[in-house]
């Protein structure tokens, strides 16, 4: 029988590494609103590791360029996520 992803997420729900993954998905999905429509439209967050995010820009200007708002980022994130969710960004290039 074929099951749907919240089907699985909703039988997971109880277990510790369940609901890490489903809160790492939810502070994932803040990128969007803490970089703007944009931004988020060029690049992609996709981790969360020792409290640093991981985003994907399409080239090194893009990183550069966002690392130099990263302090703003960062507090924004944190507003939203809650206070010390993140304390760093990493951004990389995707090629």
């Amino acid at each position: 029988m074929i099951t749907n992803l919240k089907e699985i997420l909703e039988k997971q729900k109880g277990s510790s590494r369940a609901a890490k993954v489903i809160e790492s998905c939810k502070m994932l999905s803040l990128w969007e609103k803490v970089a703007g429509k944009r931004v988020a439209e060029k690049t992609e967050a996709i981790k969360i590791a020792g409290k640093v995010l991981s985003v994907l820009t399409p080239n090194p200007i893009w990183s550069q360029q966002l690392s130099l708002m990263r302090k703003e980022y960062v507090e924004k994130f944190n507003q939203m996520a809650g206070h010390g969710a993140i304390k760093d960004i990493k951004f990389k290039t995707t090629n």
